[in-house]
């Protein structure tokens, strides 16, 4: 349906449905299926009410939404940092004056739904957190110091809720051990493996590969792990996490058929309308580029951008449709020629 109100395009429309319902990367590959497919299926339903908000102007539509963003950011909390840019789209549909309007309006309600919430956390944490204690506790200047930690700010049940299921994760992540520091680095060179390391991991250090250590090597490498599609032979993370990561076989050729193929034409259709004045395409590609930006200067991961994947899929299949008429008109048109 959404597909259809961006593109008015049924065929395309019906593909990308079909696409999403068989999109194997993120049924077969999240690593907490529990909590992640309850974030993608939350973060667009978001989306869709915040469009039909602003397509509509319908009060339902912004309660809607705004119920739903409340949710979402009590399931991630770095969705809070989505607020901020809301203004952006309702400044365009409704004017500055009525957008701002609009926005505090938000605001307003947003802080209110959250608020019962932050009262319980004060309960039963014994001091100020706002939504989660992964992120926002205030009592520490750094929340966890370790894994135990992270466990005992939860009940069991929400940590087991958080980690259930880990699909094929942990099958096709086939290291993913300690960082390699500069001595045991030296010591592999040397031909040595003082902790029992695996041989494709060996094997990525002999070949000079290292974690990014710098400010730009690490955002170019965020960047590229956001968008990432094929992990053949293995990369580490950069500093200070460090780790080792290679994906097997069926998680490669799974990830080429049905995200990379579809990258060209999603870049293609995002070419095509980028300088249209359609306000409906607009909405989208700022969300799209947003969640890739925050992403790049903060953390990345490839699960991180499974949520647009949707947006991707309906704009990677109106790419193809495009190309499709493109070619089909260019036929024509030396025909009548």
């Amino acid at each position: 349906k959404l597909s259809y109100q961006i593109f008015k395009n049924k065929n395309a429309a019906l593909v990308s449905l079909i696409w999403s319902l068989f999109y194997l990367p993120t049924i077969r590959y999240s690593f907490f299926i529990g909590r992640d497919a309850f974030i993608f299926f939350l973060f667009f339903i978001t989306l869709y009410f915040g469009f039909n908000y602003l397509a509509k102007g319908k009060k339902e539509f912004f309660i809607y939404f705004l119920l739903s963003f409340v949710f979402l950011t009590h399931t991630d909390p770095r969705y809070l940092l989505f607020i901020p840019v809301i203004i952006i789209p309702l400044y365009d549909f409704f004017g500055l004056k009525n957008g701002l309007l609009k926005y505090f309006k938000f605001i307003i309600l947003f802080s209110l739904f959250l608020f019962p919430w932050t009262v319980r956390n004060y309960f039963y944490f014994d001091g100020l957190v706002i939504v989660s204690p992964k992120y926002l506790d205030f009592r520490k200047k750094n929340t966890f110091t370790s894994q135990e930690d992270f466990k005992d700010s939860y009940t069991e049940k929400d940590f087991m809720l958080s980690s259930v299921g880990l699909g094929d994760q942990s099958f096709t992540i086939k290291n993913r051990i300690d960082v390699i520091y500069d001595d045991e680095r030296e010591l592999i060179l040397m031909g040595e493996n003082p902790q029992n390391r695996s041989l494709e991991e060996l094997e990525a250090v002999r070949s000079g590969k290292s974690p990014a250590d710098t400010f730009i090597s690490k955002r170019f490498w965020m960047f590229k792990q956001f968008w990432r599609v094929t992990n053949f032979n293995g990369d580490f993370f950069p500093y200070p996490s460090g780790i080792f990561t290679i994906w097997s076989l069926k998680h490669n050729i799974v990830n080429i058929i049905f995200y990379g193929i579809l990258l060209p034409f999603f870049i293609f259709s995002v070419i095509f309308n980028f300088n249209k004045k359609s306000l409906d395409i607009k909405y989208f590609l700022y969300i799209i580029l947003y969640q890739c930006v925050i992403h790049t200067f903060i953390w990345s991961r490839v699960r991180y951008r499974h949520p647009i994947d949707p947006l991707i899929i309906i704009f990677g299949v109106n790419g193809m449709f495009l190309l499709y008429q493109y070619l089909n008109d260019k036929k024509i048109f030396k025909n009548i020629k």
